[in-house]
Parts: C-alpha cells; structure tokens; sequence
C-alpha cells in the first residue's frame, strides 16, 4: 500500500475492491470475508461510490482494505494511518493482526510510531539521519519521569513530546528509554519543569 496512491479510480468501491481481491487467486480471503472486512472498517455506505468521489481518509481505507483482501505473503504498508481517526486505527491494526496471526510478513513505514501500535510489531527499526538502522527494542527498557509544571516553564520541545505519554492536573509523564533518560531529564529541567520521580517500566 503506497502512501499516495497515484491512480484515479472511477470504479465503484465495492467493484474495486472485489476486483483487487480477485487478483490474488488463490491467496485472497474469501468473497464474504471481504464483506465482512467492508462491514467492520464501516465501508459498506460507500459501495456504491466511485473510489475517485470519496474523501482522503476513505481512499486510504479503500487502498488499506484492497491490499489486505489479497492475503499477501508479505504486506508492505506506508503510512497507512494517516488521516484515520483512533477508532479506524484500531480497526487497520485488528485486520494487520489477524493477516500477522494467519502467516502474513508485515512491513509498516511511519514517520512516528504511537506507543500502542509499535506494541503489535515484533521489530522496530529507527531510520536516523545518516541512514544508519538501529533496532529500536535493543535496550528497549524504559523509564517513567514524571515532572511538575512551573509557572515559568516552557513548552516542550518536538524532540521531548515524542516521549509524552501523560499531561494532566500540572504534571506531565514521560517514557523514555534508558540510554536516553540522562539527556531528557537535563532537557525538561532546561525548560524549567521540576522533576518529581522515575519508576522503572
């Protein structure tokens, strides 16, 4: 599934993806499998509608379920959450799942991984600047820092919120891996947040 499909598809959805299925042969799931896929990801108004009349986050939906209706060996996704709310998220991780669970290789590329869905891959590999790929679950233990916000502190910066896994009530919560806690913890305290505790995770 590519980030953008290029192509204008003036077919009707539910003709579009019976065809995509159909080119499979043998490793597609089933007709009504697919129906049913339709029916959970919230598809089926929209059978009738050309693909090229839907707005962005449907064709991603459309793209997403013709790739998987193919039962593919491996399947390659990038960045298929983008303009998907939380709820279709989890719905696109639930179908991933099952296609892992059912022997399907999965492949994700994302500019940013969200905590819960990184959690369903078995490997993850961050892409640094230089090119150079490092298993991101090496040394994958974390931390919990947690801070009291000041009056005189600063927004956090891209670099730390990344880690922000809590901000409520004036203190803010961050998970971060070990290797990395010296060097936020000196970062929040620059910002002037004062640090109230870590816990081991």
């Amino acid at each position: 599934m590519p980030q953008e499909n290029p192509q204008i598809i003036e077919q009707s959805t539910g003709k579009y993806l019976e065809d995509m299925r159909r080119l499979s042969k043998n490793l597609a799931v089933r007709k009504d499998q697919l129906q049913g896929m339709v029916t959970f990801m919230g598809l089926t108004p929209y059978l009738d509608t050309p693909v090229s009349q839907l707005s962005l986050g449907l064709k991603r939906q459309v793209d997403f379920l013709a790739s998987v209706a193919g039962h593919p060996n491996v399947l390659v996704l990038d960045e298929p959450f983008a303009f998907q709310s939380e709820k279709t998220i989890q719905k696109m991780l639930d179908l991933i799942i099952d296609l892992k669970d059912n022997n399907s290789g999965i492949i994700l590329s994302a500019t940013r991984f969200d905590k819960k869905i990184a959690t369903n891959f078995d490997q993850l590999y961050l892409l640094d600047g230089d090119l150079k790929i490092q298993n991101s679950r090496e040394n994958s233990a974390l931390s919990l820092l947690i801070f009291r916000v000041n009056p005189n502190s600063k927004a956090i910066t891209h670099d730390v919120e990344n880690f922000l896994v809590s901000n409520q009530d004036n203190q803010i919560e961050l998970e971060v891996p070990l290797k990395l806690r010296k060097s936020i913890l000196d970062k929040m305290l620059q910002l002037n947040y004062q640090f109230e505790g870590m816990k081991r995770n």
